[in-house]
């Protein structure tokens, strides 16, 4: 999938803030992406914004600068613009989720761009006209504005999850249903051996399975955690298996 996120490139026209640009190409970084092109930017100085972009200072260095927009979609199959604002002529929109995967299959096999506007008012009408369709970030009703460079990064993220979702490693080993009932019963058998089921009755043991189910049923359990919780049952039959050798009244220093 790399290859995709390889003919993507990120187009910002007109940016105000040099930090901006530092900053969207390390979102960029982030992300697996690497051609940014820039459309009459503020100046700015190389140096001074090598900061911002922190490890993504080669992104910065092969940035690409142009004249117009036009110049920016040379060579480009598929352009895609961004935008807060909705419009007639604002169309077809797609939420930004949506389109990504559509976005990531364009690009395995066609020059892909993603437009973004300056700082104060986003993309013009003429810009978003040239892009052959348009993506919004939903985003709270009471305070819609994105910072540019956080923008670059929302969708840079979005596109790189479109192009790894199906190869993710899985962060959680989940454990089977019958090694989660097989814990309990191990449980169940360690708080019997210890004595509960004499002091209180068995009533008492059914309480404390059921609480022990509700508590540690609010999440799924790894098999790590299995693994740990039957541990400390053997420690504990080991201990009670110590206690019941020793004799009841032992002779004092003997």
């Amino acid at each position: 999938m790399a290859q995709a996120l390889d003919n993507i490139r990120i187009v910002l026209v007109s940016p105000k803030a040099a930090g901006n640009i530092g900053w969207s190409a390390r979102g960029m970084k982030n992300m697996g992406l690497s051609s940014l092109v820039l459309v009459n930017p503020v100046d700015y100085k190389l140096e001074e914004i090598k900061p911002f972009a922190f490890r993504a200072e080669d992104i910065l260095e092969a940035a690409a600068i142009v004249g117009s927009l036009q110049e920016a979609l040379q060579g480009v199959q598929l352009a895609v613009g961004t935008t807060r604002r909705i419009g007639k002529v604002r169309r077809p929109m797609y939420y930004l989720r949506e389109a990504a995967p559509k976005i990531v299959a364009a690009a395995r096999n066609n020059a892909v761009a993603v437009v973004f506007g300056g700082e104060q008012s986003g993309l013009s009408n003429e810009e978003i006209a040239v892009c052959h369709t348009i993506v919004t970030i939903p985003e709270e009703t009471d305070y819609p504005s994105l910072n540019l460079s956080h923008a670059v990064a929302i969708v840079c993220y979005e596109l790189y999850l479109a192009s790894v979702s199906e190869s993710l490693p899985p962060l959680l080993d989940l454990a089977t249903r019958e090694q989660v009932e097989g814990m309990f019963e191990h449980v169940r058998c360690t708080l019997a051996a210890i004595g509960y089921d004499k002091s209180g009755g068995r009533d008492l043991l059914e309480n404390i399975m059921v609480s022990l189910r509700r508590l540690l049923g609010r999440t799924g359990l790894e098999t790590h955690d299995v693994n740990a919780i039957r541990g400390l049952c053997r420690r504990i039959e080991k201990v009670a298996d110590l206690l019941r050798d020793q004799p009841e009244n032992p002779t004092p220093g003997l």
